[in-house]
């Protein structure tokens, strides 16, 4: 161990199918190096993930309300709601979106129209609101936010990026129009990502607004899965297997010949062009930018919490596996990521604005109702750095 503690000896795979390294973690000699096959390697880690612990309280508490509906969200350390523990009015009458975890939180009276002109101060309470939340905010009711107002909103969280691959909105390219016509069979964004994660410097925040072209609430809902709870609830070995490692992020999975990287499903590509909108920003596969390199298991900026940053959608491989180990594992992982007590669903209202952290998050887009046609417009902002590997902090 890096910081010179005593104890247990860890297991850190190499390849599952190729030598497996014991390092003794006080760096004792002599340990050695033994065989490991893929099916033994599959069960160490099953084992390992079935001893994962749950949350043990939720994020959030709930409070008494002296207004009628939903319980006002509370701080767990000071018992004060959110617009009074930030001396903050926009955080006024906030509540839990999940009331089971304390994950995600809904802003009913703020007004983002005017974002460009907020304080610094406010600006900061919304930085620290929503990472109390782990990650996710919701603002219903900005029927009037332009294009332009929803832009210059991003703005004060980040620099403003056009999408790589899918062309943005006529006269607002930094905003990506997502379209589902009606009664189509392949979706956009169904799978498991994080925003941007195949790019040098991802994304940090996303703002997502429905349109008025919406399917009946409750319906095409958003799903989150918290990938920092996720990686504090792995066993202490499970967590010493993803330290070590990288993984290669691509575009070209989602918005190139899937089958080339092992997909069997639908894409992106293939859902844009069921669309009557949507267009692509490069004129052929081999422009999409080349795979990046990002750690399994990063750092948060903000917050220094860990988090695993992996995701079925962009996600093409391990760093030193095969391309089936790599997709054994990623699949592995994310089967923990992804279960009940790590996700928080955000139904979509006409006009409701969502806030999200891709640093703390995977989310993907849900699909029951194909009835009607579904307009929702994003903005997204850069990370301003590439994504710091936990053991560099160890």
């Amino acid at each position: 161990d890096s910081r010179g503690d005593s104890g247990p000896d860890l297991i850190f795979f190499q390849s599952f199918t190729k030598k497996t390294r014991v390092c003794d973690s006080r760096g004792d000699s002599g340990i050695g190096e033994r065989k490991m096959s893929m099916r033994t390697a599959t069960q160490v880690l099953r084992r390992s993930l079935a001893t994962a612990q749950t949350p043990a309280t939720p994020a959030i508490r709930v409070a008494a309300s002296p207004l009628a509906g939903a319980p006002l969200a509370a701080c767990p350390e000071t018992g004060l709601t959110y617009d009074r523990k930030y001396d903050c009015e926009l955080l006024r009458g906030a509540t839990v979106l999940n009331e089971k975890n304390g994950f995600g939180l809904r802003i009913p009276s703020c007004d983002l129209r005017g974002a460009a002109s907020w304080p610094e101060e406010a600006v900061s309470a919304v930085r620290a609101v929503i990472q109390d939340a782990r990650g996710v905010l919701t603002f219903p009711n900005q029927r009037d936010l332009t294009p332009t107002e929803h832009v210059a909103l991003a703005a004060r969280f980040g620099d403003v990026e056009r999408h790589m691959v899918a062309k943005g909105l006529p006269g607002c390219p930094e905003i990506l129009e997502i379209v589902r016509e009606r009664g189509v069979s392949i979706i956009f964004g169904e799978e498991w990502h994080s925003d941007h994660s195949f790019q040098p410097l991802p994304a940090s925040f996303s703002f997502l607004r429905a349109t008025a072209e919406m399917t009946p609430v409750g319906t095409n809902n958003t799903e989150f899965a918290q990938t920092e709870a996720a990686w504090a609830a792995l066993s202490p070995a499970m967590q010493a297997l993803l330290l070590p490692l990288d993984a290669y992020h691509s575009a070209g999975k989602a918005y190139g010949d899937g089958a080339k990287y092992g997909k069997t499903t639908p894409n992106s590509k293939e859902a844009m062009a069921q669309t009557s909108t949507m267009e692509f920003a490069v004129e052929k596969e081999d422009d999409i930018i080349a795979d990046v390199v990002h750690p399994v298991v990063a750092r948060h900026a903000e917050t220094g919490r860990d988090a695993i940053f992996i995701s079925e959608t962009f996600t093409n491989g391990i760093v030193g596996m095969t391309a089936r180990e790599g997709l054994e594992l990623t699949q592995l992982i994310q089967r923990h990521v992804t279960q009940e007590c790590f996700r928080v669903e955000v139904a979509y209202e006409p006009f409701q604005l969502t806030m999200w952290d891709n640093r703390q998050l995977i989310h993907r887009g849900l699909t029951n109702d194909n009835s009607s046609r579904r307009i929702i417009q994003r903005a997204s902002v850069s990370a301003g750095a590439r994504p710091r590997a936990t053991r560099d902090f160890l």
